[in-house]
């Protein structure tokens, strides 16, 4: 399985989803903010990041804007319950956007596409 960075504000969010994915064989390192996940970025080299796009401080767009200038092939998918950011997202490169839902259906579908 695979190495995923999931990237999320939420303490609850990011708590459930680091359960779900590691439930599911994933090894996973969870970052609260933008800084956070640069960090571990570089010191993890994840085979994923997951990225919600509105966070305080440094927002989702800009991390990725930074993954992108540091690491270009990175696969980067977008877990957002907002549209018009995940669109600009996808302008910026994010490789997919996943709406957050109680459904994971998707989400584990873009993760089989960048761990398997």
């Amino acid at each position: 399985m695979g190495r995923i960075l999931f990237v999320d504000d939420d303490d609850n969010i990011r708590f459930l989803l680091q359960e779900e994915l590691s439930s599911a064989g994933h090894e996973v390192f969870a970052a609260a903010d933008g800084p956070q996940a640069l960090r571990l970025l570089d010191d993890r080299s994840p085979d994923l990041v997951i990225l919600d796009l509105k966070m305080p401080g440094m927002d989702g767009l800009e991390v990725l804007r930074r993954i992108r200038a540091r690491y270009p092939e990175m696969p980067v998918v977008v877990f957002s319950a907002f549209c018009e950011p995940a669109r600009e997202a996808l302008a910026l490169g994010a490789n997919g956007c996943v709406a957050k839902s109680a459904d994971l259906t998707e989400l584990h579908q873009q993760i089989r596409r960048y761990c398997s």
